[in-house]
């Protein structure tokens, strides 16, 4: 169900409960009703309080939605959200914000993602020309380490590739990458996004991406 059902199937619930405590108590008097009524009447309030509690979901996820992050290339010029991933090769535990200082080609992708293997390759590239400048290539998947490992036989994961327990538990705006993979984001040395990329690309193009800020 998208917000816009949500909210108008709430306000739908609400209207039909006040519409039947109004058919239920209109013209009658309170010693007069009987228990089949006054069951309706309770009923009916509680129908009232449960659209009252979608409403009020309803609006909670739109602030969420429409705020600062609600595409990602609203996130251009905004500051990158950290959040915590873990190194494949090392197991390391690493958060965004440990790259600061540096320019980050963010690059989220998973093994069942065909575009996400033909860019792969060339992600690899760039980071080994543009390593001693400054420059990290940070692959992140939702995969777990056993299936990333496997995959790293048949394509090379040169880069500093990372994985996450749980991609809906990522901050606004990387959790939209769960709609389509592969997303990558330009992130300059103060940690500002300045780019976003989505789809694959190839060599030249993640080149003129990052080559402004190293």
């Amino acid at each position: 169900m998208d917000l816009n059902t949500l909210i108008s199937s709430a306000i739908v619930m609400m209207l039909v409960g006040l519409g039947f405590i109004y058919m239920i108590i209109r013209n009658k008097k309170p010693n007069t009703r009987t228990p089949t009524e006054l069951i309706g009447v309770g009923l009916s309030a509680l129908l009232i309080v449960f659209s009252g509690m979608l409403l009020v979901m309803g609006f909670t996820i739109g602030d969420t939605v429409h705020g600062p992050f609600s595409d990602q290339k609203s996130s251009v010029g905004r500051d990158a959200p950290a959040f915590s991933f873990t190194l494949l090769g090392s197991e390391e535990s690493k958060s965004l914000d440990d790259y600061k200082g540096e320019v980050v080609l963010l690059n989220f992708w998973a093994t069942w993602c065909p575009p996400c293997l033909d860019e792969m390759p060339d992600l690899n590239r760039l980071y080994a020309d543009y390593r001693e400048q400054g420059l990290r290539v940070i692959t992140i998947s939702d995969e777990s380490r056993e299936e990333l490992v496997a995959f790293n036989e048949f394509i090379p994961l040169d880069t500093e590739s990372g994985y996450i327990d749980d991609g809906m538990a990522l901050p606004l705006p990387y959790v939209k990458m769960m709609e389509g993979r592969p997303e990558s984001y330009v992130i300059d040395r103060d940690g500002t996004i300045r780019e976003f990329i989505l789809g694959a690309r190839n060599y030249e193009f993640f080149k003129a991406s990052i080559a402004p800020y190293l």
